[in-house]
């Protein structure tokens, strides 16, 4: 099936709105994604309102390699955020979820995202891993002289 890429960005952001739009499609497009759509969320209340434009980025499975790229090149630019990446076998596997995500997704599903953190990467193939290098955690700083 593929790999599938949620990513959201602010609507309010000044005169940004269009120019992030062509800008992710640009960088789909360049990257050759198979499907690209948009979608709108609006949630929240008046005090923490959220307001996003949603893409949902597909390649395919022999594309791993440009979806990392893709990835890459996302990662790199402001007020874009990448919300969840997800392989779309047989069955659907999450590779990466944002903290946001994870508090909207169902209470027991998150939770067994986070504790599998330490061994999901075992279960992960090598075009998987290619995927998910861009969200490890950075090693902590060793504050000894």
């Amino acid at each position: 099936m593929g790999y599938t890429i949620d990513i959201s960005y602010d609507l309010f952001l000044q005169n940004a709105d269009n120019d992030i739009k062509s800008e992710i499609i640009d960088i789909a497009t360049i990257n050759g994604c198979s499907s690209c759509y948009e979608d709108y969320e609006m949630s929240g209340n008046v005090k923490n309102a959220r307001h996003h434009g949603v893409f949902t980025i597909t390649f395919e499975d022999t594309e791993h390699d440009m979806c990392s790229k893709f990835i890459s090149q996302i990662k790199s630019r402001r007020h874009i955020h990448i919300e969840s990446v997800y392989d779309n076998s047989p069955k659907c596997k999450l590779l990466y979820a944002s903290s946001y995500y994870l508090r909207t997704m169902e209470a027991t599903e998150a939770k067994k995202y986070r504790e599998g953190e330490e061994t999901r990467e075992l279960t992960f193939t090598e075009a998987d891993l290619t995927i998910a290098k861009h969200f490890r955690s950075k090693k902590k700083r060793s504050y000894t002289i």
